[in-house]
């Protein structure tokens, strides 16, 4: 408040009028942030001290209120937001509207001429300006139809024609021949080739995501991914016995394992004999090609996201695991997902699975995706998983893929009243990989642990973004994530935590640590609490840095080796993670691998 009275009054001065006393300005300031909808508290605190992306935005729009220029350039001011902050961005926009102020209003988003009209629209399409294109002043016609000027004539209806379709990268133009040339075959009747339609239809809006989309900014894929892999097609008994092999390197888990290969389920190497009272085992595919109708009321429903990752999976979708779990069931042997990549050529698998766990049921959910270490393949898996009241859900991923894979995993978990939900993410494999959590409270008393490890080297490239949406009242959450990085290896992560209004009494703590083995690994960390409730508590942090010198110092001078002492600290950090999970054997595979990873380092 200080800053801003100070530039206030520097106006008033320079126009000759008196300086404005404290408390004129404070009034001031209430009736203008009140006519913004802005709410009172915002103006208590200190200059961006708690400030979530879309506050800082609607504190900018405040600033432009009251200092009245007479020019406003807004340079993506739509980025990050969702979108209630967007509107209310766009109407204090609207609302300081007037043909004494001019506004330049800069986006890579067509959303935001949903709610500011212009009057004048420069569209730039299909390549960036050149120093050819000149300034244009009066009279002045574009050199080609890179920057086009469009007047206005009939306001909403212009400016919702001024599309930006920058150009197709040739990933983009393979993966829209690619579903060109799958769409007859893929599974689903009538109802799924249009939710197939309109997801694609999304996809090529809004193409890649890349670093100007705030919640890719550190994996961009549009950059990344220089091709589209053809789609996997069906395995045959090469790729099948290529997966067998495979298979026995997961022996020390003992689960009942649902296999599928190359994107494809595979019966014969799953264990579905004597499946326990209360769980039914399906595959996704032939439920879509069944026209499932119970399938079609939940698929996409279990937390709705406008991710285009999940938009791109929806409509390649093939295969995947489908899971019921009955009401009051307990399953005392864990569920194994085996994704297992061993086709003959590099490929692009779309997988989909949906588990559903009825309302006081108990079960625990592994989820493994492996292939051999020269494999390139792309692979995009969405776990849709819905947990009924008072039920209790542990939830295990590894990633465990080639060197030069690609992969990106959506989770969207809704958890009901009363339950347990456990999470956890470990990766070691592939070359880049997004692992993406959605969780949403939608019952009171629910308490969840969302954890994580990932150990990385080379110029491995590991993302976990996280939103936990507390939407009600009395839960409690927890997120602790750890990482070690070697060599040239890329770790981040970006965790949200959204307190709804009425989720009064959450407890919610966020933390990510990562340990450097190497001065050329990166970690990038961004934890953000967005708060709308008063009695809560919530927290964040985040850390970085190298092995301890003290405690190695300490180990060694008891006798052990470095690189013993080293791999001892390592395995004590990634420990604090892996001990949250409450299977024994589990537990101990992953330690298991833990120690196997800190063994391979030169």
């Amino acid at each position: 408040m200080t800053f801003l009275r100070t530039a206030l009054n520097a106006q008033r001065k320079k126009r000759g009028e008196a300086e404005i006393s404290t408390p004129e300005f404070l009034k001031h300031v209430r009736a203008v942030a009140g006519k913004l909808g802005i709410e009172q508290e915002m103006l208590r605190r200190g200059v961006n001290v708690g400030f979530s992306g879309g506050e800082k935005k609607r504190n900018e729009i405040l600033q432009m209120a009251l200092l009245q220029p007479r020019l406003c350039v807004l340079d993506e001011t739509d980025s990050g937001l969702d979108i209630d902050a967007l509107k209310t961005v766009a109407d204090g926009v609207n609302a300081l509207r007037s043909p004494k102020r001019g506004f330049v209003v800069i986006t890579h988003y067509q959303r935001l001429l949903n709610y500011i009209v212009p009057d004048v629209v420069h569209v730039l399409s299909r390549a960036r300006p050149h120093r050819e294109n000149r300034r244009q002043g009066a009279g002045a016609r574009p050199r080609s139809d890179r920057l086009r000027s469009i007047s206005r004539r009939d306001g909403v209806k212009l400016a919702m024609n001024a599309e930006v379709r920058p150009i197709k990268t040739a990933a983009e133009t393979a993966l829209a021949t690619n579903f060109a040339a799958a769409k007859p075959a893929l599974p689903g009747a009538a109802a799924i080739g249009t939710l197939r339609e309109d997801a694609f239809r999304r996809f090529e809006a809004e193409g890649l995501p890349h670093r100007r989309v705030e919640e890719w900014k550190y994996t961009d894929l549009r950059a990344l991914m220089r091709e589209a892999k053809p789609l996997a097609g069906v395995p045959d008994a090469a790729a099948k016995a290529r997966a067998r092999d495979v298979l026995g390197q997961l022996a020390a888990i003992d689960a009942r394992r649902i296999v599928f290969v190359d994107g494809a389920f595979a019966p014969e190497l799953s264990d579905l004999a004597r499946l326990e009272p209360g769980l039914t085992v399906g595959s996704m595919a032939q439920a879509l090609a069944a026209g499932n109708r119970d399938l079609l009321t939940r698929l996409n429903h279990v937390v709705p996201t406008d991710d285009v990752a999940v938009a791109l999976n929806t409509a390649f979708m093939g295969d995947g695991a489908l899971i019921h779990v009955a009401q009051g069931a307990a399953l005392a042997q864990p569920l194994h997902l085996v994704f297992v990549n061993a086709g003959s050529a590099p490929a692009a698998v779309f997988v989909r699975s949906l588990v559903v766990i009825e309302s006081g049921a108990r079960a625990m959910l592994l989820e493994s995706h492996v292939g051999s270490n020269a494999r390139e393949d792309q692979v995009n898996a969405v776990l849709e998983l819905r947990v009924g009241d008072d039920a209790h859900v542990d939830h295990v991923k590894i990633t465990g893929e080639g060197a030069g894979a690609m992969h990106v995993s959506t989770l969207m978990a809704a958890v009901g009243a009363h339950a347990r939900f456990n999470e956890f993410l470990f990766t070691t494999g592939g070359g880049v990989v997004r692992n993406q959590a959605f969780v949403h409270f939608g019952g009171e008393g629910t308490i969840a642990s969302i954890r994580g490890a990932n150990l990385l080297k080379g110029r491995q490239h590991a993302d976990t973004t996280l939103v936990v949406d507390h939407a009600v009242a009395n839960c409690t959450s927890r997120e602790v994530f750890k990482s070690v990085l070697d060599e040239e290896a890329r770790n981040v992560f970006q965790g949200k935590i959204t307190v709804r209004p009425h989720a009064q009494k959450t407890d919610a703590k966020m933390s990510t640590h990562a340990l450097l083995l190497s001065d050329k690994a990166e970690a990038d960390n961004k934890p953000e609490l967005e708060i709308f409730a008063d009695d809560v508590q919530c927290g964040h942090g985040a850390t970085s840095g190298a092995l301890d010198e003290d405690l190695l110092f300490y180990l060694k001078a008891r006798g052990i080796p470095p690189k013993e002492a080293e791999a001892l600290l390592i395995q004590a950090f990634v420990g604090e993670a892996v001990e949250g999970i409450e299977h024994a054997g589990l537990r101990d595979a992953l330690i298991d691998h833990v120690v196997a990873w800190v063994a391979t380092r030169g």
